[in-house]
């Protein structure tokens, strides 16, 4: 499979250790980072289908989930 380098336009990793203060304080970012590239991902999923004339039953909840990781520009991700 490709690497996330040659998958996503951008690339967001995030580097955390638990005794780490600043990396503690710094999370309620990151999650918002994940939160709005899903939510741009979910709204590109459902404007493609929308202009196909699908509905949701045309994915199961796993192909949806898929659907929108592909579609999502930036990959963000936690390593410990």
């Amino acid at each position: 499979p490709p690497s996330p380098k040659e998958e996503f336009p951008f690339l967001f990793v995030k580097f955390y250790t638990s005794d780490c203060p600043n990396c503690d304080d710094f999370a309620p970012t990151w999650e918002a980072l994940g939160e709005i590239v899903t939510d741009a991902s979910m709204h590109m999923v459902d404007d493609f289908m929308e202009a196909k004339g699908m509905d949701n039953h045309h994915y199961s909840d796993e192909e949806y989930e898929q659907a929108v990781n592909v579609m999502a520009p930036v990959l963000v991700t936690r390593l410990d």
